[in-house]
């Protein structure tokens, strides 16, 4: 998450465009319950179904195709066949039957048994579903963007790439056809599958929602992929995956996601208010701390921005126990100077000026930040005070003003170029006054306002070199 750089030094008028939508629901939408005490290959099915239509609809009529399937591989002619063969047939069965065309985000099972198309998900559930009817020991295999299935035979692993139909033992070289012109074979490449292992058969069909709710993050509707998400998440029931919990992980991604397309809207506040919802229904993930604290910041400093520093206190201090030692006191500090610069726009100029000298010396201005800004809402009082004595021609008011204000910031270099301006303003004004009095002969009236001139400007030259001229005019 991005962070917004603190700048309070002048008037902001940032504020948060709209209200957001109803949020998401926290809630699954359905709650996988098993009618079978095994999570038998039908069971398995049956929530791959209901994963692929959810929010849910009834699955029946799916569910009918599958046990069509299922009673041809559980026939007796097909279990009286070797393992192997079995295994094999497996997959020659479900090309002739059912799958048809290959589409990479073509995940649900529905949609493969009514039309064919499938990818690696969906073809590797239909394989594990059906292997396991017939008595094979399966299991799915999950790697970084695919998914397929091996089968135990006679103690030994084959892999099956269900997305080919003749991905049965992949580098095995198989017949396709024998005739006059002889036998021709395919060869299915062995593919080494770099981070490939093994996976539950809940976690196989829970790719079914997984890729899914990646689909349905990418269109921007996350109104369905988080409840989505969620019951991904309960159906796993805290599963893991390599020491992962991968039903959090994706939910918290999703709901991180979410966060993002608020702030993308500038919707801080309602993003913050987001991952506060998702922290109180289902808990702070350490997934989901690191975005669950770029919120809050965000959020916080839209209110302070927006001139709400009273709304972001209280949004912090509701919020801190949360955070991070290094988020709060940026925070904190980001509080201080919107408070300050709130207090500041409320009082008339003297008092805001005292106000400023006092926070100054509050242990937060020893933060070199604040005690810059703190210091540049100071220059700016004297600034304006100076900029309004120029204007009426008060050049030596200015001036003073200008040293008031060194004298308690004496490195400002905009108050040394405003004082040493002021004083030219001044010895030119003098100068104008002593070029038209000499220039009508009016000598005394010229050597005295020089005398006033260079009283108050003594170093300076113009005025040096119009006493020389003048004492010469006047010989």
């Amino acid at each position: 998450m991005k962070r917004f750089a603190l700048f309070l030094t002048c008037a902001i008028c940032f504020c948060a465009c709209a209200v957001a939508n109803d949020f998401p629901s926290l809630e699954p939408t359905f709650v996988f319950e098993s009618e079978e005490e095994d999570f038998s290959s039908r069971e398995i099915f049956r929530a791959a179904l209901l994963f692929s239509e959810s929010p849910a609809v009834d699955v029946t009529p799916w569910l009918s195709k599958y046990d069509e399937l299922e009673a041809h591989v559980t026939s007796d002619d097909f279990l009286s066949l070797p393992e192997l063969e079995r295994a094999e047939s497996v997959l020659d069965f479900l090309y002739e039957r059912v799958l048809k065309n290959y589409q990479l985000k073509q995940t649900k099972l529905t949609v493969a048994l009514d039309r064919g198309t499938y990818n690696c998900v969906s073809s590797s559930v239909l394989y594990l579903c059906l292997a396991k009817a017939c008595g094979l020991e399966v299991v799915g295999n999950r790697a970084p963007d695919h998914s397929f299935i091996s089968v135990n035979i006679d103690g030994r692993w084959i892999d099956v790439e269900t997305t080919n139909p003749m991905g049965f033992n992949p580098g095995m070289r198989r017949q396709i056809s024998s005739g006059a012109a002889g036998t021709k074979y395919a060869v299915v490449p062995k593919r080494q599958y770099s981070g490939r292992h093994r996976i539950s058969d809940r976690m196989l069909v829970s790719l079914v929602a997984n890729n899914l709710v990646s689909v349905l993050m990418d269109a921007g509707r996350f109104d369905d992929a988080v409840p989505l998400a969620v019951s991904r998440m309960m159906f796993l029931s805290g599963e893991e995956e390599g020491g992962v919990d991968d039903g959090r992980l994706n939910f918290d991604i999703v709901c991180s996601n979410y966060a993002a397309a608020l702030q993308r809207k500038k919707l801080y506040v309602d993003s913050m208010d987001w991952m506060d919802l998702v922290v109180a229904r289902w808990g702070l993930s350490p997934g989901l701390h690191g975005n669950y604290e770029d919120a809050s910041f965000n959020g916080i400093l839209s209110l302070c921005n927006s001139g709400k520093s009273s709304e972001a206190l209280k949004s912090y201090e509701e919020r801190k126990s949360s955070l991070s030692a290094e988020n709060r006191l940026e925070i904190e500090n980001m509080i201080f100077l919107a408070e300050t610069k709130e207090s500041v726009e409320s009082l008339d100029e003297e008092s805001g000026l005292a106000y400023l000298l006092e926070r100054l010396t509050m242990p937060e201005a020893s933060n070199p930040q604040i005690k810059k800004q703190l210091e540049g809402l100071v220059e700016n009082y004297w600034i304006r005070k100076c900029a309004a004595m120029n204007n009426e021609e008060k050049f030596l008011e200015a001036a003073s003003l200008a040293q008031e204000g060194l004298n308690q910031l004496p490195s400002s270099r905009k108050l040394i170029r405003i004082k040493q301006q002021s004083l030219s303003n001044y010895a030119a004004w003098v100068h104008n006054r002593f070029a038209d009095a000499a220039n009508k002969g009016r000598y005394e009236e010229a050597r005295e306002i020089l005398k006033e001139g260079l009283g108050n400007v003594p170093e300076n030259a113009a005025l040096k070199n119009d006493m020389v001229r003048l004492n010469r005019l006047s010989r």
